[in-house]
């Protein structure tokens, strides 16, 4: 799984990179493949088959969940012309976001976001989330002074950074739920582990790549 999963991280900064052919862009979604049939021969000299279809949903989620939506970090660095801005955008948009629902949520927040997941996120913490998402789209627009962006499109990258990352918050503590702990790690005392820090950037990044890819650039 860990092996897989340099793989794809390599894979994509290959991918972006100038080095490769257009006709070899389909690189990462090859080595995928290859890991999943790797994953698939291994389990079948296997010890126990018996929790084969529970151990291999397992490896690929951690495939999935990392490595291939991490790589998405890379891809959207890459952009051309504004890469850098793209990224900054993200880290700082889901910064924006998580404090945002924190502080509205833990002081005005009532109705519960997803009780059995998460009890302390709430619905308002969420909305102001969103709007706090939307509003530093605007801003970041005037600092990196980003050109061809009209304003729906800024407001649709809001949306995109604000949902999308509280989203991945909430998957991250259903997993953590699932597995029957506090934090996904030691990394960071106090802070749990390194999935607890990137968990909102994992789902952010693949969708406001392909919003940029698609619709703007």
């Amino acid at each position: 799984c860990l092996s897989a999963g340099f793989l794809i991280l390599a894979s994509a900064y290959l991918r972006s990179s100038n080095m490769l052919l257009s006709s070899q862009k389909g690189i990462p979604a090859l080595v995928l493949t290859l890991s999943l049939a790797a994953l698939l021969v291994g389990h079948l000299f296997g010890k126990n088959i018996r929790y084969f279809i529970e151990s291999l949903g397992v490896s690929m989620a951690g495939i999935f969940m990392i490595p291939w939506l991490g790589s998405y970090f890379i891809l959207l660095r890459d952009i051309a012309p504004y890469g850098r801005e793209y990224f900054l955008l993200m880290i700082g948009g889901v910064w924006i976001v998580d404090t945002a629902a924190y502080i509205v949520g833990s002081k005005y927040g009532k109705k519960k976001l997803a009780k059995t997941i998460s009890p302390n996120k709430t619905a308002l913490g969420f909305i102001a989330g969103v709007i706090a998402g939307v509003a530093f789209t605007f801003i970041w627009h005037l600092v990196a002074k980003l050109e061809f962006i009209n304003t729906l499109d800024l407001v649709v990258m809001g949306l995109i950074i604000g949902i999308s990352s509280q989203i991945g918050d909430l998957i991250e503590s259903m997993v953590k739920r699932a597995g029957l702990v506090k934090d996904s790690g030691l990394m960071f005392p106090g802070h749990g582990g390194a999935y607890d820090r990137i968990d909102s950037l994992l789902t952010a990044a693949p969708c406001l790549y392909y919003y940029i890819v698609i619709f703007i650039r």
